[in-house]
């Protein structure tokens, strides 16, 4: 048993996606978010072409947040304790939260940091358990 839930981003565009180093700004909030590890990070954005409507971008791909219910979750879920739910998900190994799959993406140049950032917000705003920390991002090897 389990919780998903998708979105869609935007695809870099693979006739013009270039490259490029991010900026501080980028960088200062993607660390805010827990991403620390930019070694094997390779960010690309588009730059605009004829494949793509000069927007950089072509196509979307999905990002998951997927929560396992384990026995914990689901006694808290029983007894409508919210707040226990929260926490217990919030902790969970079992939990993919949308920024860290749309994290993996960038880091690996499928779609933009603006877009991240896009997501980032979004999910900060509609989050389904708010407050706490935000789990560590570990980057997918290549």
């Amino acid at each position: 048993r389990g919780i998903v839930a998708q979105r869609l981003v935007k695809r870099n565009c693979n006739y013009c996606a270039e490259t490029y180093r991010i900026e501080l700004q980028q960088e200062y909030w993607l660390k805010s978010v827990g991403f620390n590890d930019f070694s094997n990070a390779t960010f690309k954005k588009g730059i605009g072409c004829s494949q793509c409507n000069n927007t950089g971008y072509r196509g979307r791909v999905a990002i998951h947040e997927m929560l396992i219910l384990d026995e914990q979750l689901l006694s808290a879920l029983r007894r409508h304790d919210v707040d226990e739910f929260t926490a217990i998900a919030k902790k969970s190994e079992l939990f993919t939260p949308l920024l860290e799959s749309v994290l993996a993406l960038a880091a690996s140049g499928q779609t933009s940091l603006d877009e991240v950032m896009r997501i980032g917000e979004t999910v900060e705003q509609t989050d389904l358990l708010p407050g706490g920390d935000t789990p560590a991002i570990e980057q997918e090897k290549q």
